[in-house]
């Protein structure tokens, strides 16, 4: 993992999975990884010119609910996101700021 001088700010190792991660920097980017393959996976809701990241901050919680499927993130932006991991490209509900969202 290469983030620059950002840092790390969670790490969450998936319960079911004991070579799958879950991990946060204090810029918001929520990554997953497998140790075994020695690889990152992907990075969930990155943003780009026409999408909004998931957060736009430190991102302090991570919490994995591997009966459905989730991962679930606090952050500093006063927003939880929860991301189904199981769709080629996750949707992302957004809670917080007064405003609920469906992406």
């Amino acid at each position: 993992f290469d983030d620059g001088d950002t840092g790390i700010a969670v790490v969450r190792w998936h319960p079911g999975a004991a070579s799958s991660l879950a991990l946060s920097t204090k810029t918001g980017r929520i990554e997953l990884y497998d140790v075994t393959a020695n690889r990152r996976l992907r990075q969930l809701c990155p943003g780009n010119s026409t999408t909004r990241r998931a957060h736009c901050g430190r991102v302090g919680a991570l919490a994995w609910n591997p009966a459905v499927g989730l991962l679930s993130s606090g952050g500093r932006d006063h927003r939880v996101c929860h991301f189904d991991v199981r769709a080629a490209r996750p949707p992302m509900i957004t809670f917080g700021a007064g405003a609920h969202r469906l992406e």
